[in-house]
């Protein structure tokens, strides 16, 4: 897989999905041209300083409206202002068929994303993110640490700056 634009390709019609961190909601409109989404879940605290690519806000607040007006025509998207695990936490099991992780790049947080992900993800579904490179080493050693926790393979796309992770959720233990 060549970047992560081709993660849609996996998705069925349908999808129920995440993603958590959404900045300026760039890859957000990928995934909802894709029209493989009956729901998308756009989840980001919109609070304090947030920077992306060298680009700053010292407010972040006002990237929230800025998401609000890019998707206010999308009926399947619902702008949660929330942290990505309280969130997660709100949801039942097998909720999802698919999770995107852009967050707080530390191992803890991401280990935490990743064990609650797997517990609302659908088996057969998706659970990627974003920034698996080593000035992310905590996205690296968390992915790591899950996949051998839960036997499961990992895809790594082939961006020469942020790759990111995809895995399959298989053979989940309901």
């Amino acid at each position: 897989m060549n970047t992560r634009n081709q993660i849609v390709d996996l998705l069925p019609i349908d999808s129920i999905g995440c993603e958590l961190g959404v900045f300026e909601g760039n890859f957000s409109e990928i995934l909802t041209a894709s029209k493989k989404f009956k729901k998308l879940y756009l989840v980001d605290i919109f609070a304090g300083i947030a920077s992306n690519f060298g680009k700053t806000y010292t407010d972040a607040s006002v990237l929230e409206q800025y998401v609000k007006n890019k998707f206010k025509e999308y009926s399947i998207i619902e702008i949660i202002k929330q942290d990505s695990l309280t969130f997660l936490q709100s949801l039942p099991n097998n909720s999802l068929n698919f999770i995107y992780i852009d967050t707080v790049h530390s191992y803890e947080q991401t280990m935490n994303e990743l064990n609650e992900s797997y517990r609302v993800i659908q088996n057969g579904g998706y659970i990627c993110g974003h920034d698996y490179c080593e000035i992310f080493q905590g996205v690296i050693d968390s992915v790591t640490d899950f996949t051998k926790k839960y036997n499961l393979d990992i895809i790594i796309t082939q961006e020469n700056d942020f790759p990111s992770f995809i895995i399959q959720i298989i053979n989940k233990n309901e």
